[in-house]
């Protein structure tokens, strides 16, 4: 009988860090459908909304993808981005991983961050200000966004709109960002003047500057450091 060896390569792959490349180079490309600032013919229109609407799923999905990677790498005990984390608290953030917590859907987003903070007995995140209260308004959006439905709302060209023909997002959303500037004048704010250039843009800045506060709260640099010059949304 002969006998063979065999050498068995593994490699890890961090879709957060794609996912948040992605958003950016989105935002960056709805930025240039809207430097003339002219109205766009159809084709184009359709282009930047895809753009668009792209960083805002993207973003949201780096968002996710990132702690889930940090809870998988903690019940693999893989320790490259856990450090300085001791060893119990990562043993204890794989433990609960595995029975499901907050590995399931009835987790929200930012929920799993606040659970990976309790368990490496970290100071939570102020739910009362950026970037927390962004990163859920940015989830929020993709969240309607996906959920969409239809609603009846004034055009803004004859009587001023009353507090019930105001969407919940524009409460949110309003003075965040640049509205959408190829949006007709009497164009609704949800979802026509939203869905521009500057709503991807603070997406994309929105839920890098979430991750990093994470991360210094923990004491650790983010997966997604070597690529940071990647990520402009210019």
């Amino acid at each position: 009988m002969k006998w063979t060896e065999g050498v068995t390569v593994k490699s890890r792959k961090y879709l957060s860090i794609q996912l948040v490349q992605s958003a950016a180079y989105f935002a960056r490309e709805a930025g240039k459908r809207e430097a003339n600032n002219t109205p766009p013919s159809r084709p184009d229109y359709l282009e930047h909304q895809s753009y668009v609407i792209g960083a805002i799923w993207m973003a949201t999905g780096f968002l996710e993808a990132h702690i889930n990677e940090l809870f998988s790498d903690a019940a693999e005990c893989y320790m490259e981005h856990l450090n300085p984390l001791d060893k119990d608290v990562i043993d204890l953030l794989g433990r609960m991983w595995r029975r499901g917590i907050p590995k399931t859907a009835r987790y929200r987003i930012l929920e799993k961050y606040e659970v990976f903070l309790d368990l490496a007995n970290r100071k939570g995140l102020d739910r009362r200000v950026a970037p927390y209260k962004d990163a859920q308004a940015m989830i929020d959006l993709r969240n309607t966004l996906m959920h969409y439905q239809p609603a009846w709302m004034p055009d803004g060209s004859t009587a001023p709109p009353q507090p019930t023909d105001v969407h919940r997002l524009e409460t949110q959303l309003k003075g965040k960002f640049k509205k959408n500037p190829l949006a007709g004048v009497g164009s609704p704010f949800y979802p026509d003047k939203v869905l521009g250039y500057g709503c991807a843009r603070w997406c994309v800045e929105s839920s890098i500057r979430f991750v990093d506060e994470f991360c210094k709260g923990l004491g650790t640099r983010p997966t997604f450091d070597h690529v940071r010059a990647t990520l402009g949304t210019e």
